[in-house]
């Protein structure tokens, strides 16, 4: 079919005057046209948002109201429906009993939750007509997720598992916007063309398994598990590429894309049944396989990361620890390193481990134990979980005392108990993504269980406060008991059961694992 075809037919689909035969041209066209899928797209968002700026809307506000043509087209198809159904209940009253017959029109998609989620649905049905009801998720939906997973299943056969913190809306029939998140599909044949738009990019799908990534301060990424996607830069050269399966692409700034590794870890491909807690890293050190310690845990990543000692021959020495065996850390090079890159961006996450310092009797002692993210200059872009009693960080009140403390690139945050008595304690730092009204990010501190009376200490050469790189080329991976800054120099302290969420763990997490007693995650 020709582009003025294509053109004319469009249009008349979507002012409503469309033919019988030229609505199943369309769909044919539309079905195995790439260009024509494209076309539509464009026509559709300059016809929804010439409506709005008719009805004293900005235009800006389309991808958070339902398109007109889509309204007046539902409700079309419900009317062509309600005639249907009433002319099949005359035949049959006509022979039978008399009985009215109705349907309620099926909803684009429905949804299940994880244990554990938490999560926000809001509804834009036009005026006069029904909300849904339930869980399901129609044109105009929105949802945002704070932390844990949701499966979407689509009328249309598609399968999406969301895990937060996201947020994302349906703004047509096949066409998702994924706003932030981590986000999976998979297409079969009869829904080919389905789309998502990133802040980056608009996917389209050919048939095909994919995945996406969507963060905060960090560009946007494809990986496509089999067939074939094509996707669109928003900015700049606005390059088009295909992803094939088994390839991946981060989105540049330019425009233009750079093919990544292949990250399948990444993403839930079925929805956790038993999720008490936000998907987890977890390190026990109860024993190790040579010179590695890999993890376990929830987070898909868990069976990939390699996981071991930063120099081979060297500590740290393992000894008992609070539960079962720890490792013991001394000032020189001992440290466990790892291929994760971290949590980027402002994303919710926390940390929690036993730590027992030495008694340092008013010492200096400033020490990383947890840390990933992108070091110097700036100060670096780092979330690092220390313990410090350095004057620079320590206000007066806490002079001489050894207190938990993060950095979290331009924050110090700092608490208040002191730790180095040469006993064991449980410490836990669990951010929540978001900002007080000074701009400041959220931060829980937690010393045996009980939440810490906090304190910030900004530095004035980063702004805004609060972000984890893990995309630049210096990013450091994880490691566990050594300082980023000084990679000679490890904690000294002795570290046990490291527990790393990909959310927010909250108060009641942290006191189970501050109680080994009452009982373990899974």
């Amino acid at each position: 079919m020709k582009r003025p075809e294509i053109d004319h037919l469009i249009l008349d689909l979507l002012e409503g005057g469309i033919t019988a035969d030229g609505f199943h041209a369309i769909e044919s066209e539309l079905r195995v046209n790439r260009e024509a899928r494209f076309l539509y797209g464009q026509y559709v968002r300059q016809h929804s948002a010439l409506h709005l700026k008719a009805s004293g809307h900005s235009a800006v506000q389309v991808k958070d109201v339902i398109p007109m043509d889509r309204v007046i087209a539902r409700q079309k198809r419900r009317a062509l429906r309600i005639a249907a159904f009433s002319a099949a209940a005359a035949i049959v009253v006509a022979t039978a009993t008399s009985f009215f017959i109705t349907l309620p029109e099926a909803p684009l998609a429905r949804f299940k939750v994880s244990p554990n989620t938490e999560y926000s649905l809001t509804h834009a049905a036009p005026e006069g007509d029904d909300q849904p009801e339930g869980r399901v998720v129609d044109v105009g939906s929105r949802m945002r997720i704070e932390q844990g997973t949701v499966e979407l299943a689509f009328a249309s056969g598609v399968k999406g598992i969301v895990h937060g913190p996201a947020d994302f809306s349906l703004r047509e029939e096949g066409l998702v916007d994924l706003h932030r998140g981590v986000a999976w599909f998979e297409v079969p044949p009869p829904a080919v063309g389905f789309q998502v738009d990133t802040p980056d990019f608009l996917l389209t799908d050919l048939g095909t398994e994919f995945g996406i990534v969507s963060r905060q301060g960090q560009t946007d990424e494809v990986h496509v598990f089999s067939g074939e996607v094509e996707v669109r830069h928003h900015r700049g050269l606005y390059a088009t590429v295909a992803v094939a399966g088994g390839e991946a692409r981060s989105a540049k700034a330019s425009g233009d894309w750079k093919e990544i590794a292949f990250a399948p870890e990444k993403f839930f491909t079925e929805l956790p049944t038993w999720d008490p807690a936000p998907p987890y890293l977890y390190w026990s050190f109860d024993e190790s396989h040579g010179d590695r310690y890999p993890p376990e845990g929830t987070h898909p990543a868990a069976d990939s990361i390699k996981s071991e000692r930063g120099f081979v021959d060297e500590g740290p020495e393992a000894v008992v620890g609070r539960v079962g065996n720890a490792l013991r850390f001394d000032e020189s090079r001992d440290h466990i390193k790892t291929d994760w890159p971290g949590i980027s961006g402002t994303a919710a996450r926390s940390v929690a481990l036993w730590v027992k310092l030495p008694e340092i009797d008013g010492a200096p002692y400033n020490s990383s134990l947890v840390s990933w993210g992108t070091p110097a200059p700036a100060q670096g872009k780092v979330w690092s979980l220390r313990v410090s009693n350095l004057d620079t960080v320590i206000r007066e009140a806490e002079r001489g005392r050894t207190c938990l403390q993060l950095w979290y690139s331009g924050s110090w945050i700092n608490g208040t108990t002191d730790l180095a008595d040469g006993k064991w304690h449980h410490v836990a730092i669990c951010l929540n993504g978001v900002r007080d009204r000074n701009g400041l990010p959220a931060v829980d501190l937690y010393v045996d269980g009980r939440r810490e009376q906090t304190y910030f200490d900004s530095h004035p050469g980063v702004s805004p406060p609060g972000f984890t790189d893990t995309s630049d080329p210096n990013a450091i991976p994880l490691l566990i008991g050594r300082s980023k800054g000084s990679p000679e120099k490890s904690c000294n302290a002795t570290i046990d059961e490291v527990f790393i969420f990909d959310g927010y763990a909250g108060q009641n997490i942290i006191e189970m694992l501050a109680n080994p007693m009452q009982g373990r995650l899974p």
